[in-house]
């Protein structure tokens, strides 16, 4: 066992936005799937479900919106105006 003061530096060598997750009802369809599963909870990140390593274990991933919007070939500020404009109006 080791403090977070001891492994730190290894920390943020390798992190890459992994998350563990327990989540309390999950769709069965999400782990069958075969196409990349995607949650958005309203913050600037989109979570991506994956396998973490040989074993199975499934984590999610964060992403940036942006960066998903322009790796999918879109105009992330086009998005950003209509999300402006729609809080405007709330």
């Amino acid at each position: 066992m080791h403090s977070i003061s001891e492994i730190q530096d290894e920390i943020e060598q390798n992190y890459i936005g992994h998350h563990l997750f327990d989540w309390v009802k999950p769709r069965k369809i999400w782990y069958l799937s075969g196409v990349k599963i995607y949650f958005d909870f309203g913050s600037e990140a989109l979570w991506n479900m994956q396998t973490y390593d040989e074993r199975g274990l499934i984590c999610v991933q964060s992403v940036s919106k942006r960066s998903f919007i322009e790796k999918m070939g879109g105009d992330p500020t086009k998005i950003e105006a209509v999300l402006k404009s729609t809080k405007d109006q709330l």
